[in-house]
């Protein structure tokens, strides 16, 4: 299906009649670092939780397919070394711009359950501060990414059915290049959003 998403693109340009909305999402994101935070020497505490944010745009193709446009941020996961004389710190902040395709089907009580197959790219940016507080490395890389996630959302409700509520489990990966290795970055996400239709 998400060979898809590429002529779904240009079907959502002809499809400016259809109904669109906004939205926006808050969630919290879990790292599977693939032993990236085992660069620093010393006993570390890491922090593999975040805050992740985003906004969205979207237009209903059809009833039960929806495409988004979504762009968002992941604020950094953070290593720490516990040693005071011989401090490192070493991050990873993510910030993406993807496509979404959701696919919906009836729940009872008035609400959906959703696939939402995504595609993007997305830019992680590395950053090592030593001893003296002195950022001595930062890098920046940029690469395609896969998601996928499942939620359950109300049908549009409120003042002629233009509010909708969600909540979502995400899941998404890539590649992280770091001088000669390679990590295989894994992030999942539970969080939750709203979106309004014009």
């Amino acid at each position: 299906m998400l060979l898809a998403l590429l002529p779904l693109t240009f079907c959502a340009t002809s499809t400016l009649a259809s109904p669109f909305y906004i939205g926006g999402y808050v969630g919290k994101s879990t790292i599977q670092d693939d032993h990236f935070f085992d660069q620093l020497t010393n006993e570390t505490d890491t922090d593999y939780t975040s805050n992740s944010y985003s906004l969205l745009a979207g237009v209903i193709i059809k009833q039960n397919l929806l495409l988004e446009f979504e762009a968002g941020t992941i604020a950094p996961y953070i290593s720490e070394s516990s040693l005071s004389f011989s401090y490192e710190e070493l991050s990873i902040e993510n910030n993406f711009l993807r496509i979404n395709l959701l696919q919906t089907f009836p729940f009872p009580g008035g609400y959906h359950w959703y696939i939402k197959e995504s595609l993007g790219i997305i830019s992680a940016k590395q950053s090592y501060t030593n001893a003296t507080g002195q950022i001595k490395k930062r890098e920046k890389t940029n690469t395609i990414f896969l998601g996928i996630s499942l939620g359950i959302q109300q049908a549009f409700i409120y003042h002629r059915q233009k509010l909708n509520a969600y909540l979502e489990v995400q899941y998404s990966g890539y590649n992280l290049e770091n001088d000669s290795d390679t990590y295989h970055i894994r992030q999942h996400s539970l969080g939750g959003g709203v979106k309004w239709k014009f």
